[in-house]
């Protein structure tokens, strides 16, 4: 009965991890997605700033 109990439990445990990387992955997949073009937009505008700064705008 204590075998099959802990038999249960580590077989939930690796559902569960399982499901929590599945999730944390998608999460960072969609976060790469969102924050690329934020960086990319940051990336085309931080030259434009400084060239900017240095004309004294």
């Amino acid at each position: 009965m204590k075998f099959n109990r802990t038999g249960q439990i580590n077989g939930y445990l690796k559902v569960h991890i399982r499901t929590a990387s599945l999730t944390a992955l998608i999460l960072v997949c969609f976060g790469l997605f969102f924050m690329a073009p934020l960086l990319y937009g940051y990336c085309l505008l931080y030259p434009v700033y400084l060239h900017l700064n240095l004309l004294g705008w």
